[in-house]
């Protein structure tokens, strides 16, 4: 879904359907999540400005599901849009939800592709965080 805000910044407008493949238990099905009207949510002391999704239960699929992204300036200038806060209700009337406690200091930049093609590893061009299990291998340093 967040990929699809940052390709079309069109689709997050109040009134239109994002349909998304999901694998489910017993098949795939698609999941049309509607654009509600934009929403404020606070994450760490700081309002942000959210494009608020919404799976509405069906007669098929009793569960709702709401995600809320926020935009944000990635490393390049691109905006990519983080998941900030998600609520799954049953019909039951229970319901789980998650919030995210603070933004990351810098957004997330997509990896270049010869990246992608280097044991697996990120150059530090294509993000500050250093791979699992510690610091940048000497021969992708930069």
């Amino acid at each position: 879904l967040a990929a699809l805000l940052a390709a079309h910044p069109g689709l997050g407008q109040p009134g239109s359907t994002l349909p998304i493949q999901v694998a489910e238990l017993r098949g795939a099905s698609v999941w049309n999540f509607g654009v509600l009207p934009a929403d404020t949510v606070t994450v760490d002391g700081k309002p942000l400005q959210t494009v608020h999704l919404q799976r509405a239960a069906t007669p098929d699929a009793s569960r709702t599901v709401d995600v809320w992204y926020a935009p944000w300036k990635a490393g390049s200038g691109e905006t990519v849009y983080l998941p900030v806060r998600l609520r799954i209700s049953e019909a039951s009337g229970d319901s789980v939800e998650q919030l995210l406690e603070r933004m990351p200091a810098t957004a997330p930049r997509p990896a270049h592709p010869p990246c992608l093609q280097k044991n697996g590893n990120f150059c530090r061009k294509c993000t500050s965080n250093p791979p699992i299990g510690g610091s940048f291998p000497a021969q992708i340093a930069n």
